[in-house]
């Protein structure tokens, strides 16, 4: 028998998002993150002064997440704590979690822990009262030093300073290291948000002036986060049946899986680029909070959804008829699937900020399937904010694809612009009051689009290829 121990940051998307104002400092936690918990670095810390203790291979290796295994468990309780010191020290900041268990494998330790509170848990210290100078970067903590790079003067507290250190070593590395979304992601990375914004997913060479498309839309980015839907249903299923090897099988091709997404999803926004169209923060397990340019935003999220949905066909290949309770485990993973929640707004506006409207915008894509199949949820925080709406993958892929026509993606910008005002206007009968505005127009809306124009015309705002003059004269229009 052996005990585990597992070790795990808790609010991960919201520590990487709080320094919000440099991208190359978000950018460094990821950086920061997933150095100082991959698996091998572990490992060489372990031997240094803990040989009693091992990472447990069959576990994974996740980004944020560490597990340990020894068949001492004083030596165990000891190796536990002092790396959570130590990833306290390393990564500022951030907060984790931890418990220990025994088991015969980690899945019947996973198993055993249950829903129990953790046996620890690390959290930042709080800032001491009185007068210091705050971080410039993010503002949460005393600036104790400069970040040159940027500005002069520019003072920043530990965890920024710390980001900072990791995006500086591990850049060059990561460039010329193949297995790394550096170099899977087509394009250059851009510095600042505002050149992903301006230049992101543009053809090589493009000058700010040509990359400037349809309504100011290259002043805007989309902050987009997602989360597997029946995932921990599916690892219990596996966990009560007691498949050490099928779990070790699904947290591996789950990992390749939303990795293979996020960046067959970049290449959908396009391969002959200058600057990258989508920027990874987090990628990992089934967990993925990336950056886009606006006018990318569609393509982007409609291919992650589509493409995660791959992990189904890789699944149930590794369920065999002589596993019990084949047929329930075949259905749980028939019903995987992506939330992804996207929130629109101007560049300017810090990625802390729309990191909680996406969230917000998560839950409901969430909701809206009951967590069964991929659905995206958006809200537009530069139109209405108050708003979030919801459309299912597959409908929206079929529109993307203009398998199913949408007729509201026909119409032309003015066209489109007035139907919005139409139905902000809130008719006491909005089927009459559209049909007798296509009737005016020249146009055509189906009665079976109406419930869903509110929605519709939202998506519109960012949907890629929509015409850009309106199909019938302009004096129709103003009839």
């Amino acid at each position: 028998m052996s005990y585990y121990a597992s070790i795990g940051a808790v609010r991960i998307q919201t520590w990487i998002a709080q320094s919000a104002s440099k991208l190359a400092l978000v950018r460094g936690a990821s950086v920061l993150l997933s150095s100082k918990t991959a698996n091998s670095a572990v490992t060489a810390w372990l031997a240094a002064d803990h040989g009693a203790v091992r990472v447990a291979e069959d576990a994974g290796d996740v980004d944020g997440v560490v597990v340990l295994v020894s068949n001492d468990k004083a030596a165990l309780r000891a190796a536990t704590e002092a790396l959570l010191a130590k990833l306290d020290s390393d990564i500022p900041g951030l907060q984790w979690e931890a418990w220990i268990a025994e088991g015969e494998s980690y899945l019947q330790a996973y198993e055993s822990h249950g829903d129990k509170a953790a046996d620890y848990r690390s959290l930042p210290p709080l800032t001491e009262l009185g007068l210091a100078r705050t971080c410039d970067f993010c503002g949460l903590e005393p600036a104790t030093g400069p970040l040159k790079e940027w500005e002069k003067d520019g003072q920043a507290g530990p965890s920024c300073l710390a980001r900072k250190a990791a995006r500086d070593k591990e850049e060059a590395r990561a460039r010329n290291t193949h297995d790394e979304l550096w170099n899977e992601i087509p394009g250059s990375w851009p510095k600042e948000f505002e050149s992903l914004a301006v230049f992101g997913g543009t053809h090589q060479g493009a000058t700010e002036q040509e990359a400037v498309g349809r309504t100011d839309s290259r002043s805007h980015l989309a902050t987009v986060a997602a989360d597997g839907n029946g995932i921990g249903a599916l690892f219990r299923m596996i966990a009560q049946a007691k498949l050490p090897r099928l779990r070790a099988d699904a947290v591996r091709l789950l990992n390749e899986a939303t990795r293979s997404a996020v960046t067959e999803a970049a290449k959908a926004c396009g391969t002959d680029v200058s600057t990258m169209a989508v920027i990874p923060h987090y990628v990992g397990g089934d967990d993925v909070f990336v950056s886009v340019a606006a006018p990318s935003a569609w393509r982007f999220v409609v291919t992650l959804g589509e493409q995660f949905e791959e992990l189904r066909t890789h699944l149930a290949a590794r369920v065999t008829d002589d596993i019990e309770g084949a047929e329930g485990l075949r259905e749980a993973i028939g019903s995987l699937g992506l939330g992804i929640g996207v929130a629109f707004a101007r560049r300017a506006v810090p990625i802390s900020g729309t990191s909680e409207a996406a969230h917000a915008a998560l839950a409901a894509a969430k909701a809206a399937t009951r967590g069964g199949a991929s659905a995206i949820g958006w809200v537009d925080l530069t139109f209405a904010a108050d708003e979030i709406h919801t459309v299912e993958v597959s409908s929206a892929s079929g529109e993307l694809s203009k398998v199913v026509p949408n007729d509201v993606f026909k119409l032309g910008p003015s066209a489109r612009g007035s139907l919005t005002d139409l139905v902000r206007s809130a008719p006491a009968d909005l089927s009459d009051a559209v049909a007798k505005w296509a009737k005016r127009t020249g146009n055509t809306v189906s009665a079976a689009a109406v419930p869903h124009l509110p929605a519709t015309l939202s998506r519109a705002r960012w949907w890629p290829d929509l015409p850009d003059e309106d199909i019938n004269e302009e004096k129709k229009e103003a009839s």
